[in-house]
């Protein structure tokens, strides 16, 4: 699985994170599903042993992700 690094805060030692999944689903936010893939957004800290921080529900773009997570 391919994870793409979107963003880096070098403040608070961490990465904006993504990776395509493959399904049926719908966008959380406006229901759309581009040609049977969303996207998964996480967090992926710099500390030593830290893990990935995946969310749970999936986006279509990150448009769309952060106009859901803004209201």
């Amino acid at each position: 699985m391919k994870i793409v690094a979107l963003s880096h805060d070098g403040f608070a030692r961490q990465e904006v994170i993504r990776r395509t999944v493959h399904t049926t689903a719908k966008c959380a936010c406006c229901g759309e599903n581009r040609k049977g893939r969303l996207f998964q957004y996480g967090i992926s800290p710099d500390g030593f042993g830290a893990h990935d921080r995946w969310e749970a529900k999936t986006f279509c773009s990150k448009n769309c992700r952060d106009a859901y997570h803004c209201y």
